[in-house]
C-alpha cells in the first residue's frame, strides 16, 4: 500500500507541476500578446499622426502654390510695367545686347565651367561617379546665380562656393590651388565688369531663373549631357530678356539617363 501511495502521490505532483508549467507558459504568452497589442496600439497611433502631419504638408503645398501663382503674375505686371518705362530698343542697343549675352554665355559655359572642374580635382571627389556631370552643373549653377541672381554680384558667396574644403597633399595640389584661387579672381573681375556694363545700357534687364513651359529646343538650350525626352531639374543659366525682349534662352540641366 505504501508503495502505491507514493506512486499516487508522485504522479499527482507530477501533474500539478505539468500543470503549472503549462500555466506559466500561458500567462507568458498573454503578456506577449498584450505587448504586442501595446505596440500595435502605439504604431497605429503614430501612422495616425503621419497621417495628420502628410495632410498637414498638402495643405501647405497647396499654399504655396496659390502664392506662386500670385508671384508669377505679380512678375507679370512687373515686367509689364518696365516694358512701358523703358525707351524703345535701336538696332545698335539691341546688337550690344547680343553681345553682353555672348559674354555671359562664354563666362558661364566656359569659365565657370573650369572653375567647377578644378574644384573637383582639388576636392578629391571621385571624377567617376556618374553623378559628377550633375554636382558639376549644379555647382556652376550656384556660381551663375551668385553672380546674376541678385543687382550685384555677389563675390563672398562666389568665392565660397570655390574654396577647396579638402586640404590634399598629392604633389603638385598646392600649385593647381595657387591657379585656382587666381583664376577665381580674375573670373569675378571679368563678371563683375559684365554686370557694371549690362546695368550701365540703361535699359531694364531681367534675368530669368524660371524654367519655361512647355520645354522645347525653342525654348531652352541644354548643359551637357542633358537631353530633351528628360525633366528638367533645373537651370544653369538663365534667360535673358531686355523690355521683356529675350535675347537668349535659360540653359537647363535635365535628370540623367
Amino acid at each position: 500500500m505504501s508503495a502505491v501511495s507514493n506512486l499516487l502521490f508522485n504522479s499527482k505532483k507530477g501533474l500539478e507541476d505539468g500543470l503549472e508549467d503549462l500555466f506559466s507558459a500561458f500567462r507568458l504568452q498573454t503578456q506577449q500578446l498584450k505587448d504586442l497589442t501595446d505596440k500595435t496600439d502605439r504604431q497605429e497611433a503614430e501612422l495616425g499622426e503621419l497621417r495628420r502631419y502628410a495632410e498637414g504638408l498638402e495643405r501647405q503645398l497647396a499654399s504655396l502654390q496659390s502664392t506662386q501663382t500670385g508671384l508669377d503674375r505679380d512678375l507679370g505686371a512687373l515686367r509689364s510695367e518696365l516694358v512701358h518705362q523703358a525707351p524703345d530698343l535701336t538696332d545698335e542697343d539691341s546688337h550690344r545686347h547680343e553681345d553682353y549675352v555672348r559674354q555671359m554665355r562664354h563666362l558661364c559655359e566656359n569659365s565657370f565651367r573650369n572653375l567647377a572642374h578644378s574644384y573637383t580635382e582639388l576636392s578629391g571627389l571621385d571624377l567617376k561617379d556618374r553623378q559628377l556631370p550633375y554636382h558639376q552643373a549644379r555647382l556652376v549653377a550656384s556660381l551663375v546665380s551668385a553672380c546674376f541672381r541678385e543687382p550685384k554680384v555677389n563675390e563672398a558667396e562666389f568665392r565660397a562656393l570655390l574654396e577647396v574644403k579638402s586640404k590634399s597633399f598629392r604633389l603638385g595640389d598646392r600649385d593647381k590651388e595657387k591657379v585656382h584661387y587666381t583664376k577665381v579672381t580674375q573670373i569675378l573681375k571679368a563678371t563683375t565688369a559684365l554686370r557694371a556694363n549690362i546695368a550701365g545700357s540703361g535699359h531694364p534687364v531681367e534675368f530669368d531663373f524660371s524654367v519655361p513651359h512647355p520645354v522645347t529646343e525653342d525654348t531652352v538650350e541644354l548643359w551637357h549631357p542633358s537631353s530633351l525626352d528628360r525633366p528638367v531639374v533645373f537651370v544653369v543659366v538663365p534667360a535673358y530678356l531686355v523690355r521683356g525682349q529675350l535675347f537668349g534662352n535659360p540653359i537647363v540641366f535635365t535628370e540623367l539617363s
